[in-house]
């Protein structure tokens, strides 16, 4: 999920997860995100894995990307 607030400059189009084995509890996938670029500028995404158990309020993983928009 996106951790904080989406930067200003970009939207979130679309997210889609696909299962490597649909019914399969835990068999993994790919989750697809989508972002639109609304303005100019050095931007920042940061995503973070929450686990399916006890509805945590920080995330176990979290990565950051830096998108470049011209």
């Amino acid at each position: 999920e996106i951790v904080g607030e989406l930067d200003a400059g970009l939207e979130l189009v679309s997210k889609e997860y696909t299962s490597d084995a649909p019914g399969v509890p835990g068999s993994g996938g790919v989750d697809v995100w989508t972002f639109k670029a609304v303005s100019a500028g050095e931007r920042q995404v940061t995503l973070g894995y929450y686990p399916p158990s006890n509805d945590p309020v920080d995330p176990q993983q979290t990565v950051t990307f830096t998108v470049t928009v011209q």
